[in-house]
């Protein structure tokens, strides 16, 4: 199984936000910025940078939900039993980059679930500014994260 992450290119994104109205759609029948597992970022309307799941290969989310309504399918996504959820949001606090979202209405959490391999998010942007892409490999998705980094580390100093 080779394991599957989005990647936002952050000198294509444009911060339409069109990524965060397709994935809640697709989720929740709602076009809701609140209700999206895909959140963008803007840095000074200057930078933008859509953020998910990076699918941590020790996800603290899923250590420290108290009620295990978070664990991994076959695939090695993480995935939310809504029954189990509570909504106590100690996965949101241990998110390392924040990427789990509070459903405001149904009060459980919300986390990328890939959209079954098929991202919505990933289809939307590529008709208009193509910033989303699918990396496969871990190691490969390292390596884009880390220039990323770079990048942005630069244009804070």
């Amino acid at each position: 199984m080779t394991e599957k992450f989005i990647f936002c290119d952050i000198d294509k994104c444009t911060n339409c936000r069109l990524c965060m109205y397709a994935c809640s759609f697709i989720k929740t029948k709602k076009f809701s910025v609140l209700k999206s597992r895909i959140k963008v970022l803007d840095k000074e309307h200057k930078t933008f940078v859509a953020i998910m799941c990076n699918q941590c290969e020790n996800a603290p989310c899923v250590t420290y939900c108290p009620s295990k309504a978070l664990t991994r399918n076959e695939d090695g996504i993480i995935i939310v039993d809504k029954e189990a959820c509570t909504g106590c949001g100690w996965c949101i606090i241990h998110c390392p980059i924040g990427a789990i979202s509070m459903d405001p209405d149904e009060r459980v959490v919300g986390i990328c679930d890939m959209c079954d391999g098929d991202p919505e998010c990933v289809k939307v942007c590529s008709m208009f500014a193509n910033a989303l892409e699918v990396i496969e490999g871990r190691d490969r998705y390292a390596i884009k994260m880390h220039e990323i980094g770079l990048k942005i580390a630069e244009e804070l100093l």
